[in-house]
């Protein structure tokens, strides 16, 4: 996360388990505790608001192809052009 200057407060609760697994996982990545869920949760809420603006996007898409389309000249005229070897 680099070395910026802390100056936020998180208190969390957690169960014993779920700290073990935290410290040992910290423990391999050569952080601290509080490093290491500081960093994992930059990188999942990134994620969650990726996820989002994708979502946004689709919707947006979904919402440009339902509406009525607009007829171009090139492609009425291809449409309507009469071609023998087609039945």
């Amino acid at each position: 996360m680099g070395a910026s200057k802390k100056s936020e407060t998180v208190k969390l609760r957690i169960d014993a388990d779920a700290h073990e697994l935290i410290a040992r996982a910290a423990d391999i990545s050569g952080t601290s505790v509080a490093e290491f869920m500081s960093e994992a949760a930059v990188v999942l809420a990134r994620e969650k608001l990726q996820h989002r603006r994708a979502s946004g996007d689709s919707a947006d898409l979904c919402d440009r192809l339902a509406a009525p389309g607009v007829a171009r000249e090139t492609l009425v005229r291809l449409v309507e052009n009469q071609v023998d070897w087609i039945d």
